[in-house]
């Protein structure tokens, strides 16, 4: 089986998952598994399963029921977080997402559950959610204190949220062999750490992009590495005005902030930071055999 196949196959079943449950929720679940922003995010995930179990030579079937219960855990989440950030479709209404979030969670465990996956998955995919939750309410307290949260406390905040769970994803599909060894656990710990980091980086690198699809931190006054950046480099008061015409809706603002932040060294100072992080993910694999195959699979093109 290949990716592309793995993940066919996985979005196939999420819809039928989808398509059985009560008239009343089915619409809602279809409609985002449909959205294809969600879809891009999703790959991400059954990318490391897919090669997780690949390189551990695990049953890719079993990891197929992996990938779906993961599916249904990151989107809920996901639909939570846009309540959160105030970043959902206006004509649904925050409520909706707020219930289709809360039992895509409960479909989760129930997929996972019917696909027998061991009380040790759940375990750790739980545990997970919530150090990712507790990430999320740090990321909330940082709105609050812009001009105190330092490099340290983005990046903790950065491993919560999306380190954790991306190590857990990891550490779930290779244990789909059996019990690992204690190299492999921390090998596959570290990378997924490391490589989250990374990946959140990347993604508010987006974010501050003037095109940007993605959530707008700006408008959501989330704090990221490169803000955090511009504003230990230029004065407070020229800090507050970047940002408050970044935020003002106008329309060329975003442009000049971008401007900004390439001329201060800022987006330069995050992707290094990124890469460093990324690196350090790779060399995390190194330790084992499987881990090893997996680097090859995931970063071949490196």
């Amino acid at each position: 089986m290949q990716l592309d196949d793995f993940i066919e196959q996985g979005e196939q079943l999420a819809r039928d998952w989808a398509g059985r449950q009560h008239p009343f929720l089915r619409d809602e679940l279809l409609c985002n598994l449909g959205l294809e922003a969600e879809a891009a995010a999703a790959r991400i995930w059954y990318r490391l399963i897919f090669n997780t179990a690949t390189a551990w030579q695990a049953n890719l079937n079993r990891a197929l029921n992996l990938a779906l219960g993961v599916r249904f855990l990151t989107l809920g989440a996901e639909l939570l977080d846009d309540v959160v950030d105030n970043d959902f479709d206006q004509v649904r209404g925050g409520p909706t997402y707020l219930n289709t979030g809360a039992a895509l969670l409960n479909l989760s465990h129930l997929v996972l559950l019917d696909g027998c996956q061991p009380v040790s998955v759940l375990k750790r995919l739980t545990l997970a959610s919530l150090e990712a939750f507790a990430g999320q309410q740090h990321d909330l307290k940082l709105v609050q204190q812009p001009f105190e949260t330092g490099e340290e406390a983005y990046l903790e905040q950065s491993r919560l949220k999306t380190g954790v769970p991306l190590a857990a994803v990891c550490l779930c599909a290779a244990e789909q062999t059996g019990k690992l060894t204690d190299t492999e656990l921390n090998s596959l710990s570290e990378f997924g750490f490391n490589f989250g980091i990374f990946y959140q980086i990347k993604n508010d690198l987006a974010a501050l992009q003037p095109a940007a699809k993605a959530k707008n931190d700006l408008s959501n006054r989330r704090i990221s590495l490169p803000l955090i950046y511009l504003r230990d480099k230029v004065p407070a008061e020229l800090y507050q005005t970047v940002l408050a015409q970044a935020r003002s809706g106008d329309g060329a603002a975003p442009q000049k902030l971008s401007l900004v932040l390439h001329e201060t060294g800022a987006l330069d100072y995050a992707g290094l930071v990124g890469d460093l992080y990324l690196a350090k993910a790779v060399e995390a694999l190194q330790t084992n055999p499987n881990g090893r195959r997996l680097a090859g699979l995931l970063f071949s093109d490196r």
